[in-house]
């Protein structure tokens, strides 16, 4: 007979954290780069042309940065938010390697026929035993 354990040990547990949020911080990059048209529509430059032969002087004021934050922004969080899943992947896989345990049963728990106690014996045990709560005989192959 043999038992096996299915429960998530806590390296398998972090990876399925780190995914959820490296998958929430490639959507959030991905809406920064898709923010980079507005931003480059809202920016503007205006120069002063004061100069009567039509030449513009250097004084120009730029409103906005042209979606290029937005853009570089948002590739660079996709690109984190891809690291964090790589990393989760391979906290998973080594989570779930260890969190497999295959062990030998050695015991074996019945209940007495007689009072409905458990008794926990040898698991190759076999023949006329006490119930250790009833006293009562019982037979067990």
């Amino acid at each position: 007979m043999r038992l096996v354990d299915m429960a998530l040990n806590v390296s398998t547990k972090t990876g399925i954290v780190l995914a959820i949020i490296g998958v929430l911080t490639v959507f959030a990059g991905i809406a920064l780069f898709k923010q980079a048209p507005d931003d480059l529509l809202s920016s503007d430059i205006d120069c002063e042309d004061n100069n009567p032969n039509g030449q513009i002087d250097g004084t120009c004021e730029t409103d906005g940065d042209f979606g290029i934050g937005a853009c570089f922004g948002g590739i660079i969080l996709a690109g984190i938010g891809i690291g964090i899943i790589i990393a989760s992947l391979v906290s998973i896989l080594a989570g779930g390697v260890s969190s497999l345990t295959v062990s030998n049963a050695t015991e074996i728990i019945i209940h007495c026929p007689h009072c409905n106690s458990t008794i926990e014996m040898p698991l190759n045990a076999s023949g006329l035993f006490d119930c250790p709560h009833c006293n009562e005989e019982f037979q067990w192959n």
